[in-house]
C-alpha cells in the first residue's frame, strides 16, 4: 500500500519516530565483526545479553579471547583500543577499538605482543597495558583478561 504525505515535515517526523523506536527496541547492536587489513578475522562486543550469547556461540571459531574489566568492581569495559602485533616481525595483526568488553580473534600459531589503552573520560589519563601471549598449534586457544582502573569502584 502506498501512502502520500502532504508535508515533508510529517514524513521527516515519522522517519525520526521510527529511528527512535528501533533504537529503543533492543534490536540495535554494537557488535562488530570484520577482518583486519592483514586478513585476521575478529568479533567484538558483548554489551547486551543478546551479544553475550552470540559471542559465546561464535567463540569456537576463534582461538584468542580477550575480556576487559574494571580492576576493583569487575564491571565490563568497552572502548578499549587493542593493538596486536607478531612478536618477532612486529607485523601489525589487528588494531581495533572494542565495541564491548569482549574481543575474539582468529590468529595463526605463534607469539604475539598486545598493547591496550583505555581512557575513561575526556579528562582522564590514558591507561596502557602490555602483554605477550602465545597461540599454540592445532586447536589450542588463549584467553586473557585485562583490568583497568575505573571510577566504578
Amino acid at each position: 500500500m502506498l501512502y502520500r504525505f502532504k508535508s515533508t515535515g510529517y514524513l521527516v517526523a515519522l522517519f525520526a519516530l521510527a529511528l527512535v523506536f528501533t533504537a529503543t527496541s533492543g534490536s540495535v547492536t554494537a557488535m562488530e565483526r570484520g577482518v583486519s587489513p592483514n586478513g585476521f578475522a575478529y568479533a567484538s562486543g558483548g554489551i547486551s545479553e543478546t551479544e553475550q550469547t552470540e559471542l559465546q556461540d561464535m567463540k569456537g571459531d576463534y582461538n584468542f579471547q580477550l575480556l576487559t574489566a574494571a580492576k576493583r568492581s569487575g564491571y565490563y569495559l568497552a572502548g578499549v583500543t587493542v593493538r596486536i602485533t607478531a612478536a618477532k616481525s612486529k607485523q601489525l595483526v589487528l588494531e581495533h577499538q572494542m565495541a564491548g568488553p569482549k574481543l575474539l580473534v582468529k590468529l595463526p600459531q605463534g607469539r604475539f605482543d598486545l598493547s591496550a589503552s583505555y581512557q575513561e573520560g575526556p579528562n582522564a589519563n590514558t591507561q596502557n597495558l602490555k602483554k605477550t601471549f602465545s597461540v599454540p598449534a592445532g586447536s589450542g586457544k588463549r584467553q586473557m583478561v585485562l583490568y583497568f582502573e575505573s571510577v566504578d569502584q
